[in-house]
């Protein structure tokens, strides 16, 4: 069985403060739902850079990284030459 590189463990996450939460924190839906805790927690997260570039090679589409929804990592993608 061959494991997808985007679930394998780096360096870097043993340091991420969503290790630390965890939870549906990160997977805001529904209405009403708001992603401006998990957004407040990356703000403060000292491996956010690493982890939206993880989120953008590995093509997340759902859940909050590096304090970015699915449309702001487009736009990132969008933007970058």
């Amino acid at each position: 069985m061959t494991v997808s590189a985007a679930f394998t463990t780096t360096d870097w996450m043993q340091d991420a403060l969503c290790a630390q939460v965890g939870g549906d924190l990160w997977f805001p839906e529904g209405q009403g739902a708001t992603a401006a805790p998990a957004k407040n927690i990356c703000a403060r997260c000292p491996v956010a850079s690493p982890c939206l570039q993880y989120a953008l090679d590995n093509n997340f589409g759902y859940s909050i990284y590096a304090g970015t929804n699915i449309h702001q990592r487009n736009q990132i993608k969008k933007d970058t030459p």
